[in-house]
């Protein structure tokens, strides 16, 4: 079961107290049921234009790697709840002293999923051996460009040739270990300045065995692009187009294409949120019952747009005791009993904002102003 047929699962259920209900009856079983993504680090080695971490000011929330010791402490209140695990979420994992020996702590608890994404610069043989020893399952390698003027224009700091030799490097490793997994991905968020390399990208995932290639429209998230200038709105037609080539080489080679729908050329431009998102608009909010995102001191939040926990997991304060907190057994009960609170209805059709007072213990819908 991929993330995807995760969420899919989960908006089955109508109305917060029948999500309530699975995931507790999950819980008395035993059965794993979290969606857990870390970062063991919040820095990177590259000033992506269209990432966050291009931002004149990123390095105000720069966080050093988490330690091994507290790695382990968190594998083991966790990863036999998770089902799903990232090892990354928007950071570079590799920046991670030792990550190969995170790789195999997270072995050792055969959660059903595992993968983490990471931009392939740093790989040795280390990691990539641990990977596949550990049974990852997915390594998302995260490219803007399949050209070397393209992709080194956009990933600042990055270099197309040394990412070619590692994917070289990567694929001769498993070839020479002939197991089936961890399976390679590639992710491409497509601009104004980038869209005509989506079918040069699926060329490039054939040439190293790559089984997917997923195609994200830019979002802002406040880095060195000018927003406005790279977005798509008005350049829909030649992302259809070019999207259309990338589909047709794709199924030629039997590379998957995750990607959003193709823009409507009525005068009408269909919503730039993924298509899943959309389709689960909907149902009642499920974050807090089946997702964790942990970041490299060990605080928790189960939502992006939610501030993170005020403590750390560590043996003072456990999962348990951040599942018991006062702020998200308010967050629940209210989600359980006014499901239309839940931004899944609000956020995901433009109407609402959602704002955060965890020191209030209440979650507010604010209109945009």
């Amino acid at each position: 079961m991929n993330i995807s047929h995760y969420y899919w699962l989960y908006s089955r259920f109508k109305t917060g107290k029948l999500v309530c209900w699975a995931v507790n009856t999950a819980k008395l079983f035993g059965i794993r049921h979290l969606l857990v993504r870390m970062d063991t680090n919040f820095l990177c080695n590259l000033r992506c234009r269209t990432c966050y971490f291009s931002a004149s000011d990123a390095h105000k929330s720069f966080l050093p790697s988490m330690s091994l010791d507290n790695f382990k402490f968190i594998a083991k209140e966790v990863f036999p709840l998770t089902r799903i695990l990232y090892l990354s979420c928007g950071a570079e994992p590799f920046l991670t002293k030792g990550f190969d020996k995170y790789l195999q702590v997270v072995g050792q608890y055969h959660v059903p999923y595992t993968g983490y994404i990471t931009n392939g610069l740093l790989f040795n043989e280390d990691i990539i051996l641990s990977s596949v020893e550990n049974r990852i399952s997915e390594i998302t390698i995260s490219i803007d460009g399949a050209t070397k003027k393209t992709y080194e224009y956009i990933r600042q700091g990055g270099d197309f040739d040394q990412l070619l030799s590692k994917l070289q490097l990567y694929k001769d490793t498993v070839s020479r270990i002939r197991k089936p997994l961890p399976l390679l991905r590639f992710n491409f968020t497509v601009t104004r300045t980038n869209h005509q390399d989506m079918p040069l990208l699926v060329d490039l995932a054939a040439r190293f065995g790559v089984s997917t290639v997923k195609f994200r429209i830019y979002e802002d998230w406040g880095g060195a692009f000018n927003f406005q200038n790279e977005s798509l709105l008005g350049y829909e037609r030649p992302f259809n187009q070019s999207l259309a080539v990338a589909k047709l080489r794709a199924h030629k080679v039997g590379i998957k294409i995750i990607s959003p729908k193709e823009f409507e050329l009525d005068g009408q431009v269909v919503s730039q949120l993924d298509p899943l998102r959309k389709n689960i608009a909907a149902p009642p909010c499920i974050y807090p019952w089946f997702f964790r995102y942990i970041n490299p001191e060990g605080r928790v939040r189960v939502c992006a747009n939610l501030p993170h926990s005020s403590s750390r997991l560590c043996p003072g304060w456990t999962l348990r005791d951040f599942e018991k907190s006062d702020p998200e057994k308010l967050r629940k009960q209210l989600l359980t009993n006014q499901p239309s609170m839940s931004c899944f209805t609000t956020v995901c059709g433009g109407a609402y904002q959602v704002r955060s007072n965890e020191d209030a213990n209440f979650l507010s819908l604010k209109k945009p102003s």
